[in-house]
């Protein structure tokens, strides 16, 4: 009876033992790392996870060397450590970590989860890599950051459908792009719990989300992934796999915003990585940082406009203008890797017979006589089209309009046959705000001619006669290239109708 009654007792702890290992209270390890200023991260993981992942111990060690590289270049390089707003140093009546612990876990969606009571399940895993927050009261908010643990195969997968000229990617810099990613995230939360709170999902898998301010959280996000060396999806165009139950798609970084330039720039996501770009070339982290801080504040659109108008000290039309000459010309200070951003896209034209004609990407023409009313494009890069055939960048309307807060653009050359140069004019058909166009005429010889018309408002038209700000510098109709077109829309909210007219 008292061996029978040990075995039972072996049995009970035996079960209880090996429940507790399945739910993975006795079998979760960590490796941690301290800050001077008392954060701390912790890369939480157990064996099972990683022999299912096919990962060594050593991958946990290297998760936390790329979170340590990651915090120190956002807190100590890049500046975001001001008291009140800072994880270390929050405002606690805002928004804080009890235990100023950023804890990163490794895990399995496809496995049970050996995290319990952690807040998440295994689930939580389908959109990993990604950023989230455990909300323990009113301001407490543990920050939390989900990875596969088969990050390399997560990788090559990417790596797959996602291909990139800049050749084949490195697993260990993409995983410090990722944690560098995600760490941006979890700093802005506390600078900024209002702007974002759901689940940030660094890959497309498909998973609808409001996007509320991504042009500011996922495009700053995706610019920072090149402080860690990770430029591949900083210059990605993004793509569309067709699968049997459903389609994949990334809007993917800056080449992706270079074939669709006219989106609204309140729409954007990880695209406008390259604007974050343009700030930082023109006014340094410090004033991002500075407009990090200002946007706890900020309301709608309104708010987020003076933000931004605060942090480049320009009104929106100088900015926005800005923004468009540098995408034109490509001029973002990148250096070397300035051969990885693609030319814009633009509607191609051409002037002879009087009139404009519009160009397909098979050196098709259409007649469009004195005006132009339509902002199609019929080639980019290698994608072309024939005229008639849905666009192969930009929006898929065909009548000329711009959304908010971007800008379309144009190309015009001039045909041999023709002598002199145009007048060249814009009308505003219907608009919120008014339009500011820039004209850029390009000579053979690489100078620039840069000429704007400001504030052309609903139903007005302003022109410029090119004859003749060519002749004042010097130069005739054939010593012209190319002329450029941009047109930019001031309004946040309401999308601009317009046309080109080479007559008064």
């Amino acid at each position: 009876m008292i061996k029978l009654f040990k075995a039972l007792i072996l049995f009970l702890c035996l079960s209880t033992a090996s429940e507790a290992y399945a739910a993975g209270r006795l079998s979760e390890k960590i490796q941690e790392y301290r800050f001077r200023d008392g954060t701390r991260l912790k890369v939480h993981y157990t064996d099972t996870v990683l022999r299912e992942s096919g990962e060594s111990r050593q991958f946990p060690q290297d998760v936390l060397d790329a979170a340590v590289s990651a915090y120190q270049t956002i807190v100590e390089f890049q500046g975001f450590s001001t008291p009140g707003y800072s994880f270390a140093s929050p405002d606690k009546t805002y928004a804080y970590d009890p235990d100023r612990t950023i804890d990163i876990y490794l895990g399995n969606p496809e496995k049970p989860n050996p995290y319990p009571k952690r807040g998440f399940d295994h689930l939580s895993f389908k959109d990993a890599p990604c950023f989230d927050t455990i909300q323990v009261s009113d301001t407490k908010y543990q920050a939390v950051i989900l990875l596969p643990g088969n990050y390399k195969e997560f990788i090559k997968n990417w790596e797959r459908i996602n291909p990139s000229s800049l050749g084949s990617r490195n697993v260990w810099v993409d995983l410090r792009g990722t944690l560098i990613h995600e760490m941006l995230h979890v700093v802005l939360f506390y600078y900024n719990k209002n702007l974002n709170k759901e689940c940030d999902i660094d890959r497309s898998h498909g998973v609808s989300r409001d996007k509320k301010v991504d042009w500011y959280v996922e495009g700053l996000a995706r610019y920072f992934e090149t402080f860690a060396g990770a430029k591949h999806d900083f210059f990605s165009r993004g793509f569309k796999e067709t699968l049997p139950d459903k389609i994949r798609f990334s809007r993917g970084g800056s080449n992706y915003f270079m074939r669709y330039p006219d989106q609204a720039f309140t729409d954007l996501r990880y695209e406008n990585a390259l604007f974050w770009r343009f700030i930082d070339y023109q006014k340094g982290m410090g004033a991002i940082e500075r407009m990090s801080r200002d946007l706890r504040a900020a309301e709608g659109r309104e708010g987020h406009r003076a933000s931004l108008e605060k942090v480049s000290e320009l009104n929106m039309k100088e900015l926005l203008s800005g923004f468009a000459m540098a995408i034109l010309f490509k001029d973002f200070g990148l250096k070397e890797d300035g051969a990885y951003l693609k030319e814009v896209a633009r509607t191609r034209l051409v002037y002879k017979n009087s009139g404009l004609y519009l160009k397909d990407g098979f050196g098709g023409e259409e007649a469009l006589g004195p005006n132009c009313r339509t902002d199609w494009i019929g080639e980019w890069e290698q994608e072309k089209a024939p005229l008639g055939d849905l666009p192969v960048a930009g929006d898929n309307t065909t009548p000329s309009d711009v959304s908010g807060w971007a800008t379309d653009f144009y190309e015009i050359t001039r045909d041999p046959s023709v002598r002199a140069l145009p007048w060249l004019g814009i009308t505003l058909a219907e608009g919120g705000a008014p339009l500011s166009v820039q004209v850029v005429m390009a000579s053979r010889g690489g100078s620039l001619i840069k000429k704007q018309l400001l504030d052309i408002q609903a139903g007005q038209t302003q022109g410029l006669d090119l004859q003749e700000a060519a002749r004042r510098q010097g130069l005739r109709a054939a010593d012209i290239e190319k002329i450029f077109l941009l047109v930019t829309n001031i309004d946040e909210s309401q999308t601009a109708h317009y046309e080109l007219r080479t007559r008064p």
